[in-house]
């Protein structure tokens, strides 16, 4: 998939305002998205007041993406479609290694670990499989 480069704008996590303020720039382009992928489910919320202020509706005029899987994805409407992270397991690795750091300062070794979520289905993104 090709994005343009205009659809990638930062938004940092937490921070609603920031996710508005991009939302609307985006908004603004000649050619709009048609889904808009958010940095945290907290941060949906200045996106959808955006939207919404733009006259436009979740999902029918545009798809939303949320991360987190948050309580509040769950009880906005439309619920927000997002990546639940696996908090507790990022929570024991992340214990695991600083304890190991603890007990073996001077063996620090690099490395990657990728802890899995799941998808969240909620009702904000577009079914648009029939559509073509």
């Amino acid at each position: 998939m090709d994005i343009p480069q205009a659809y990638i704008k930062q938004a940092d996590y937490h921070l609603p305002k920031q996710s508005g303020i991009a939302t609307r720039e985006l908004l603004s382009l000649d050619e709009k998205p048609t889904c808009i992928i958010y940095p945290d489910d907290y941060s949906f919320m200045g996106g959808m007041t955006e939207i919404e202020k733009h006259g436009l509706s979740i999902p029918n005029d545009i798809s939303v993406v949320g991360y987190d899987g948050i309580y509040l994805s769950r009880i906005l409407r439309p619920t927000l479609t997002t990546y639940v992270q696996n908090s507790e397991d990022i929570g024991k690795q992340a214990a695991l290694k600083l304890i190991n750091h603890i007990e073996n300062p001077k063996e620090f070794i690099s490395e990657r670990i990728t802890i899995t979520g799941k998808l969240q289905k909620g009702h904000t993104v577009k079914d648009i499989k029939n559509t073509f």
